[in-house]
């Protein structure tokens, strides 16, 4: 049954008429995406987030959209330069550091939470004596499953000694399902600190003000520019470039695409500001790109 059913499909896909199609049919849009993608997103889930976001580019363009896994941030720099794919999902810090070294890749629009500038905060007990990162070595944080990479970005490089990271700064590092949860561990005792956004803290501040009060920030981060979706200037038309960024910033009320910004904890996809460019050079001299690279 499995032999009949393969040999029909290649008669299908190997007849004149099918392979005519094909070769009217537009070519893909393929969209690279790295690892750092949907960081603590379940795989089934991240699946049916990566098809919504195909369907989506395929309404604004007319063309298929596929998503292509790319690795590390500068693998997916050079295939975006090398036009492989036409499009990419970057952090923020992330493109700073591609940018550097690919100047034709540009922002297309950023992928916001609430707010387009990124800090990462320590929050402690109101109680807690310390007064720098050094003072919670050999302590539990709790770090949000979900958190985004500029805050671990943040604690990996201000975890000294440099070579033991996180993992051997604190006694223990546990991952609660949500960053209320995490504030309220700390609140509660049941952890020193906890490693969450900005957007955590001011949300946490407005919808719990009396546990909040029992909270300080210990450490905040620089600012950190927003992700990204980024194009190889010259490999779309200006044509398809402007209804791509025109469909994106309308993304917010298709409902498909809603699905897509709760899944990876976007808001809005939001015009590129006129400061971007600054941020990315303030927090490329503040974290230069990985050595290696």
């Amino acid at each position: 049954m499995w032999h009949l059913i393969h040999v029909l499909g290649l008669a299908i896909l190997t007849s004149p008429a099918t392979r005519e199609s094909a070769m009217r049919a537009p070519a893909p849009l393929n969209i690279g995406v790295g690892k750092s993608l949907g960081a603590d997103v379940p795989p089934a889930r991240l699946l049916a987030g990566i098809k919504l976001f195909e369907s989506l580019v395929e309404d604004l363009t007319g063309v298929d959209g596929r998503v292509i896994p790319c690795g590390n941030p500068f693998d997916l720099a050079r295939q975006l330069d090398e036009k492989r794919v036409k499009l990419a999902l970057f952090e923020g810090f992330e493109f700073a550091w591609v940018a550097a070294k690919y100047p034709q890749l540009k922002p297309l629009v950023l992928a916001v939470c609430y707010n387009p500038h990124l800090q990462a905060h320590v929050v402690v007990h109101k109680s807690f004596k310390g007064k720098d990162l050094q003072a919670l070595q050999g302590k539990q944080l709790a770090i949000p499953k979900g958190t985004k990479g500029h805050c671990r970005l943040f604690l990996d490089r201000h975890c000294s000694p440099a070579p033991r990271g996180p993992k051997k700064f604190f006694s223990q590092i546990t991952r609660p399902a949500e960053a209320e949860t995490a504030l309220d561990q700390v609140c509660d005792g049941v952890v020193a600190a906890a490693l969450v956004d900005k957007v955590s803290v001011d949300c946490y501040a407005s919808y719990k003000p009396g546990p909040f009060k029992r909270l300080r920030v210990l450490m905040k981060s620089e600012v950190f520019p927003a992700c990204v979706i980024a194009y190889r200037e010259g490999a779309l038309s200006p044509d398809t470039l402007e209804r791509l960024r025109q469909g994106l910033l309308n993304a917010k009320d298709n409902l498909r695409a809603r699905e897509f910004l709760i899944l990876f904890k976007i808001t809005a996809f939001e015009p590129v500001s006129e400061d971007y460019g600054k941020t990315l050079s303030s927090i490329m001299k503040a974290y230069p790109a990985p050595s290696q690279h």
